[in-house]
């Protein structure tokens, strides 16, 4: 098989240009910034965005909080960019935990927004929302951890536009301000839910049957495999606290009249 780059989204790389350029700013202007320190700076920060736009009925506080958490989910390839400026400065690899570090508090953003949505759909009495809010964090972690279990096996998968984190983020962005309302927060929340699970069921079957039109090509990159080997069973350990969350939530949602 072709040796192909494991990010092949379209969308992605169209947006390499300005990610790069966006990240050498930041580097220069701010030097002692760290990739860590930006990745787990967007994510507190989106996740209290997320925790504020889950609660209130204001609507200035909910265009604020709209923008700055569209702007810090953007923001979510600038670590990755930083981090390859420093380490190509420094003739050096990029940081193994930072790879790790960055795809666990995307899925933290991720699953904990849409059950901070569930939580709003539990107290608006609304069963239906939650649950399938709920459903929507469970699943979030999932298309990660088989796409790393693929590349655990040398296998690159493909990567849907509709499927990447800008998609999804965008989603998420609309259900937190929007999802007030039943219908808007049980639209989005299904196709929240949709995507993840189809997305993961479609890698899933990639290492079973590596001829799939899923499977791109060969990873053949030692160093991302080993990224990989990392980011396997550590995604999976919090796609199962994920599942122990929602399951606690699903108790409660169940409770409502």
């Amino acid at each position: 098989m072709e040796q192909v780059n494991p990010n092949n989204s379209p969308l992605r790389e169209s947006a390499n240009g300005l990610t790069h350029n966006v990240a050498m700013y930041i580097h220069e202007k701010f030097p002692s910034v760290t990739p860590n320190q930006l990745t787990i700076a967007r994510a507190v920060a989106a996740l209290g965005v997320s925790a504020v736009l889950a609660k209130t009925e204001n609507s200035k506080i909910k265009f604020v909080g709209a923008v700055g958490y569209t702007i810090f989910e953007l923001a979510d390839a600038l670590d990755g960019s930083l981090a390859r400026i420093k380490a190509e400065e420094k003739g050096e690899d990029t940081k193994l935990n930072g790879n790790l570090i960055d795809a666990l508090s995307d899925k933290a953003v991720e699953s904990g927004a849409s059950f901070l949505v569930a939580e709003r759909s539990i107290r608006n009495g609304d069963k239906i929302g939650a649950v399938i809010n709920i459903l929507a964090g469970i699943t979030a972690p999932l298309p990660s951890v088989f796409r790393a279990r693929a590349e655990k096996h040398n296998l690159v998968v493909k990567e849907s536009s509709y499927g990447t984190r800008p998609v999804r983020s965008t989603l998420t962005g609309f259900n937190l301000t929007f999802g007030g309302n039943r219908i808007s927060s049980q639209i989005f929340g299904a196709i929240l839910a949709g995507s993840n699970g189809f997305t993961a069921i479609r890698r899933m079957g990639a290492v079973k049957n590596p001829e799939s039109k899923e499977v791109l090509g060969e990873l053949n990159d030692e160093r991302k495999q080993l990224e990989s080997r990392l980011r396997y069973p550590a995604l999976a350990v919090f796609s199962i606290g994920a599942l122990a969350v929602g399951l606690k939530m699903l108790d409660r949602a169940g409770r409502i009249e």
